[in-house]
């Protein structure tokens, strides 16, 4: 569009459109923008998976160009004997892979950053409730493969306690319940009394300097519960770790501490 042209529609959008139309064109530049926007990422995409010629599915070295799909985005394919011999595009084996209405995804993307709520999704971008739970899991999952940070200085740790839950497992109705005890119904507390296997321990750690690691334990293991599961994520010379519930712990059980740690006040 030339500047003649754009300066056209400026003024018609100023002078002559009612507000129902200066909202329609609004959504609609949103829209074509969030558009190119992905378009430019899927062929930075394209490029580097051009450049590296790796296959996503069996990692060999040998991929060629394969034509376009129906919404014209290239697709690849891994070149018999040395490969699979797959079709793929630039989104296999990302969690964009497969997912309908792409003109959303920015928008959906920014709303999850925001922290919005499912029903306020559903109401501003038009995708079911469902569908957008969906995308948050398929968007938060590679968040858990990456390492988390390193913690140095005075650390301090604590531990938390949560039921295992095991609703909707077949076995308590086909005879082969998960754990040995009755099932729970909602609202109702562990079987045993006090610290248990029915329980699943959680360790959070934090420095002074944001650092935060979360770990979850398959049993627990009393006086390692809190140093062992986070030395792998100390920086050296070890850091020291502060017990943050000091008060809380009952009077003969010993607080797990690194040498020369400083109870957090």
């Amino acid at each position: 569009m030339d500047d003649l042209s754009l300066g056209a529609v400026e003024w018609a959008i100023r002078h002559s459109m009612t507000a129902e139309q200066c909202v329609r064109i609004e959504r609609l530049a949103r829209a074509t923008a969030a558009s190119q926007a992905l378009e430019a990422l899927i062929g930075e995409k394209v490029v580097d998976l051009t450049a590296s010629r790796r296959c996503p599915h069996c990692g060999a070295v040998g991929v060629v160009k394969h034509g376009l799909d129906d919404n014209g985005q290239q697709r690849f394919r891994c070149r018999p004997p040395l490969g699979c011999g797959r079709t793929f595009n630039a989104l296999t084996r990302t969690p964009l892979a497969r997912m309908r209405k792409p003109e959303i995804w920015l928008a959906y993307a920014e709303a999850l950053g925001e922290r919005r709520s499912l029903d306020w999704i559903h109401a501003h971008l038009g995708i079911a409730r469902l569908t957008a739970w969906r995308w948050r899991h398929r968007l938060l999952a590679p968040l858990t493969l990456q390492p988390a940070p390193m913690l140095s200085g005075i650390v301090e740790a604590d531990e938390a306690y949560f039921l295992r839950s095991f609703k909707g497992h077949r076995g308590w109705k086909n005879g082969a319940p998960p754990e040995n005890r009755p099932p729970r119904y909602r609202g109702s507390g562990a079987v045993k009394r006090g610290l248990s296997s029915e329980q699943v321990p959680v360790v959070t750690a934090l420095d002074r300097v944001g650092g935060l690691v979360e770990v979850v334990l398959e049993e627990r293991r009393d006086e390692e519960i809190i140093t062992a599961p986070i030395q792998s994520w100390l920086k050296r010379p070890p850091a020291s770790i502060a017990p943050s519930n000091l008060s809380s712990r009952p009077p003969n059980r010993k607080p797990a501490a690194c040498p020369g740690a400083v109870p957090a006040f």
